[in-house]
């Protein structure tokens, strides 16, 4: 499968649906924030793939992927008043949302 031919939304879609775990590793190497967190929000990801996450460079990955982290040595609990990080919206809905964001138009 030529994941990186896909466009995002596709990707993420994929990465919430599939259960394939060399699937969600090949996603969890995605350029693209969305996927990766995606990726790390999925139940069959692999444990060495959210351990990898849970060290994304992106704190939106980091914060999702430290949630369902239960190794103590790398679960760290990340404090942010990004209100991107911690926001709740779908994967699929950020693009019709975030340009639109109350909290964001709020600051």
């Amino acid at each position: 499968m030529y994941l990186t031919n896909m466009i995002e939304q596709e990707q993420i879609i994929l990465a919430k649906m599939t259960k394939d775990e060399n699937i969600l590793k090949q996603l969890a190497e995605s350029m693209h924030i969305s996927v990766r967190r995606s990726v790390a929000k999925n139940f069959s990801v692999p444990k060495r793939v959210l351990d990898r996450l849970c060290t994304d460079p992106s704190l939106n990955v980091t914060y999702v992927a430290n949630k369902f982290c239960d190794d103590s040595k790398i679960k760290r609990d990340i404090i942010s008043k990004n209100p991107c990080v911690v926001c709740t919206t779908d994967e699929r809905e950020y693009i019709n949302v975030c340009n639109n964001c109350v909290v964001l138009i709020k600051r």
